[in-house]
């Protein structure tokens, strides 16, 4: 998996599709920290579920069910990509600079989060500020245009902590910048991405207001936390991790931390029900990390990250 898959072309399709499979499962299934990840999800939304009401058997089912298809979602990228392009792993001085910004940056948030509950009072160094000011610009416009509401554009100055800070890091040490654009490795990525545009259209329908929303959410924060989490933080810890498998499931948990702000400190429900909600969200980012890890270009999973936000998927 951290190389190139030969094609062995005195092979007939179908022994070719189990020997790829075969190998993936080796990759996971050997891999501690993806079954650890695994059983994380697993027993977690069992737990929930029961904590729910649910009878066990809907539980386990209802547990199980996310599991396997992002799991099959994997195996489909992984056979239909004939050859990785391993991602230039950085050193490993380089790879904890990553780490550490990505570390720094959800501090920000926890911060963030805890001043505007009033549970500490205080202001992040310029931070505050900018983000108030461009608030009130934001607001300002949604007087003169209604369809700017509710569209996420408040939340752009967030692209200078998960864009353009990492981008002068990479600068500075002459890391490797993440492949945005690419067509003909990402054709593997479109039957999801058509199916989440249908889950879209369906459901939110076609309309300026939905579509200016879905611009704006693919900006931010579609694009910052895949370009931050899986462009750059992915490929920083596979300058630490090696194993492709062990980096992309680091990465994934990360980015679920990355959400304990808002689904768990902001949230005004259920506390176990907030924490519950990061465990689908460290699987799909597994399913975004390794179809970006095989594909090598992102906008694929920009778009599906921008959809999945706005109908629940």
């Amino acid at each position: 998996m951290g190389g190139q898959t030969k094609i062995d072309c005195t092979k007939n399709p179908v022994t070719q599709i189990l020997d790829q499979a075969k190998n993936l499962s080796c990759d996971l299934f050997k891999n501690p920290f993806f079954l650890t990840m695994s059983a994380m999800y697993v027993f977690g939304k069992l737990a929930v579920n029961l904590y729910m009401g649910a009878k066990f058997t809907t539980a386990l089912r209802s547990s199980f069910v996310g599991f396997i298809l992002y799991l099959l979602a994997c195996y489909c990228i992984h056979i239909f990509t004939n050859h990785s392009e391993p991602e230039q792993s950085s050193s490993a001085k380089k790879s904890y600079v990553v780490i550490g910004w990505v570390i720094i940056t959800i501090n920000i948030l926890f911060l963030e989060i805890q001043i505007n509950t009033g549970a500490i009072d205080g202001k992040i160094l310029l931070w505050t500020e900018l983000y108030k000011n461009w608030k009130i610009f934001i607001n300002g416009m949604v007087q003169r245009y209604e369809w700017i509401e509710g569209t996420g554009l408040v939340g752009w100055p967030y692209l200078i902590l998960y864009v353009l800070i990492p981008v002068l890091l990479a600068l500075c040490y002459r890391m490797k910048l993440p492949r945005i654009i690419g067509w003909r490795k990402a054709r593997v990525a479109l039957p999801f991405v058509l199916l989440y545009i249908i889950d879209f259209a369906v459901i939110k329908g076609i309309s300026t207001k939905s579509m200016a929303t879905l611009l704006a959410v693919t900006v931010w924060p579609a694009f910052g936390e895949e370009f931050l989490y899986r462009g750059v933080l992915q490929q920083a810890l596979l300058g630490v991790a090696k194993k492709p498998v062990t980096a992309i499931v680091l990465m994934s948990i990360l980015f679920a931390a990355s959400h304990i702000p808002i689904y768990v400190l902001a949230a005004s429900g259920s506390v176990l029900l907030g924490w519950s909600a990061l465990l689908p969200i460290m699987l799909t980012s597994f399913f975004w990390g390794y179809g970006y890890y095989r594909t090598g270009v992102l906008w694929p999973w920009i778009l599906i990250h921008a959809i999945s936000n706005l109908v629940g998927m």
